[in-house]
């Protein structure tokens, strides 16, 4: 019965319809834009039972990027009426006034003819995240995938930093298991930029979703250097995600259960790298970079035998990993001790900083006011092709008596003449004196008492300078700062979903407990430096490599992040990390 009166009612409607003709009308989002930016064109046709494709092929002053479809039906007053809507994505190319349409739809057995719209097309580059540029890249997938990759010069001197950009880009869904190959450099030194999107940029006369990530490199190296292939391998999502309904049909049907694999490529570039020029300052050490020089003393009035320490600091553009000692004063009247240096890197958008501090510990002999001064650094500028030797002001230092040496007085003006050295033993009779006679075994124990704590305490100290000598005490503190760093990435990922922050604090965490144990820089563990790895077995390799390959797959998908998946993998790190520590 029901299904007899939901049939009488829409065989109603169709009838009370069919007295209404197919209708057409078109629309944009916008009629003025600037060149390079995207309008939104729709070519809506209500009624009919047969309804081909508009013509939007060519359209004047614009390119056609993506269409879209679209359909409804409703039921208004006993009344059913149905509309089918075609989008398309307009990229404006040209300036000026340009006519869309009219355009033509066949309706049943009629051509239906939209009303023409003029759209004002201005000059100007659009917003940053649609600009159209051509760079030299690979595609797969009929183009829908590029790796693009380009560098910021094609010559530079031996320790300037190239920036080297990669951008993956993308006009298909993808799942979450996109892996990131890095380019093959020798004869540089890089360190990670980091990665930014994913961003909508046209490149080509296409809109595309791009994820981009830059490395800094430094050559070693003067001659021309090669800076290899990269490679992203990629998924495409199965199932039928478009947004036209009856695409079920025109697919393998077999595609809804898995995805596409593909990989897609990079070219090489190479570029020309400088040698340094022979006329090398004295002071020379090797830094490249634009760099300035400051000297702080602790303290600018000291007694004499107290110490005062100068903090002498280079900071700037630069790399200063390759910089030795730099020549410091030596002043009269002081008592040097050799500099201790410390140092740190940072980035600021795409450049890569340095500092680095040297203390210079100075214990001042005789009273008086000294000047220390001679202060220097020498580097190598690129950007004037030219060596720069950097200065710091003279410090001045006021050096103060130091404390006279205690007399024999004492408080109340009395003086110790002599000490008493006449022990006066007590009376063995007095009833207030508790005494403890000890005698056989108990004696000998008590009497050896001193002597067992003296060599407990002596093996105390061995054992504990063998193991801070043998580095077991550095292990420790490296496996315990990365076990906290994995606790709060499965906090992280548990509480707030973040599985992409999360990737990246479990991947640190295990490539910080590699570097602490080998005594390198976190941005040297790259997957050859793991699979070479000696103090561990081949298995326990393999596993590390896989485990860091797939953190490194979530930090680089865009779409498709599985919470559960990341929980998984922090899991996973944990138990691995317990297996490396035990092993090494």
């Amino acid at each position: 019965m029901r299904g007899f009166l939901v049939g009488s009612v829409i065989l109603a409607a169709s009838l009370a319809s069919a007295g209404q003709g197919p209708q057409i009308e078109a629309s944009v989002d916008r009629t003025s834009l600037p060149v390079g930016q995207i309008l939104m064109l729709t070519i809506t046709v209500y009624g009919g039972d047969t309804i081909g494709e508009p013509d939007v092929n060519q359209v004047e002053g614009f390119d056609v990027i993506g269409v879209s479809t679209s359909r409804s039906i409703s039921f208004v007053n006993m009344r059913m009426s149905k509309s089918i809507s075609f989008q398309y994505r307009l990229l404006a190319r040209a300036e000026g006034k340009h006519q869309l349409g009219p355009f033509r739809v066949k309706v049943d057995d009629v051509v239906l003819e939209t009303e023409p719209i003029e759209v004002v097309v201005s000059t100007g580059s659009g917003s940053p995240a649609t600009r159209s540029r051509s760079l030299p890249r690979t595609g797969s997938e009929g183009d829908d995938v590029l790796l693009l990759a380009s560098v910021d010069r094609q010559q530079a001197y031996v320790g300037q930093q190239v920036t080297y950009t990669l951008k993956f880009a993308y006009r298909i869904r993808l799942v979450g298991d996109t892996e990131y190959i890095p380019p093959e450099h020798k004869g540089f030194w890089s360190e990670d930029l980091g990665q930014q999107g994913p961003d909508i940029e046209v490149i080509d006369g296409k809109r595309y979703y791009v994820v981009t990530k830059r490395i800094a490199l430094f050559p070693i190296s003067s001659g021309r250097l090669s800076i290899g292939e990269a490679a992203v391998r990629y998924v495409v999502e199965g199932g039928f995600s478009s947004e036209d309904p009856f695409v079920i049909f025109r697919r393998d049907p077999f595609d809804m259960f898995h995805g596409r694999e593909g990989i897609v490529r990079s070219k090489p570039i190479e570029l020309d790298v400088l040698p340094l020029p022979q006329d090398a300052p004295a002071g020379f050490s090797g830094a490249v970079g634009r760099f300035e020089l400051s000297v702080r003393p602790s303290a600018t009035e000291v007694k004499v035998g107290e110490s005062i320490t100068l903090s002498v600091k280079i900071d700037g553009e630069g790399s200063l990993q390759s910089v030795g000692e730099i020549p410091l004063p030596q002043p009269e009247g002081f008592k040097v001790f050799a500099p201790k240096a410390r140092e740190a890197e940072r980035v600021e958008g795409t450049k890569v900083y340095a500092t680095k501090t040297y203390d210079l510990v100075l214990v001042p002999q005789h009273t008086g006011n000294y000047e220390i001064g001679g202060f220097a650094f020498s580097y190598f500028d690129p950007y004037r092709a030219k060596y720069v030797t950097a200065k710091a002001e003279p410090i001045n230092i006021k050096v103060l008596p130091g404390e006279a040496p205690e007399s024999g007085a004492r408080p109340g003006g009395l003086i110790v003449a002599r000490k008493d050295i006449r022990h006066i033993r007590p009376s063995m009779d007095d009833p207030d004196e508790l005494h403890l006679n000890l005698s056989g075994r108990t004696s000998m124990v008590v009497q050896l008492l001193p002597f067992v704590i003296v060599v407990v305490g002596i093996v105390i100290g061995i054992v504990h300078r063998h193991t801070v000598r043998t580095g077991r005490a550095a292990a420790g503190r490296a496996f315990r700062d990365s076990m906290k760093e994995l606790r709060r990435a499965l906090d992280m990922v548990k509480s707030d979903a973040r599985a992409t922050e999360a990737a990246a604090m479990a991947a640190q965490a295990l490539r910080s407990y590699i570097a602490r144990r080998l005594g390198r820089k976190v941005a040297s563990i790259q997957v050859s430096t793991l699979e070479t790895l000696a103090q561990v077995d081949t298995q326990t390799r393999d596993e590390l490599v896989n485990l860091l390959n797939d953190l490194d797959r979530i930090r680089f998908a865009p779409v498709g992040k599985d919470i559960e998946q990341m929980v998984k993998l922090v899991d996973r790190a944990m138990i691995l990390l317990r297996k490396v520590d035990h092993q090494w």
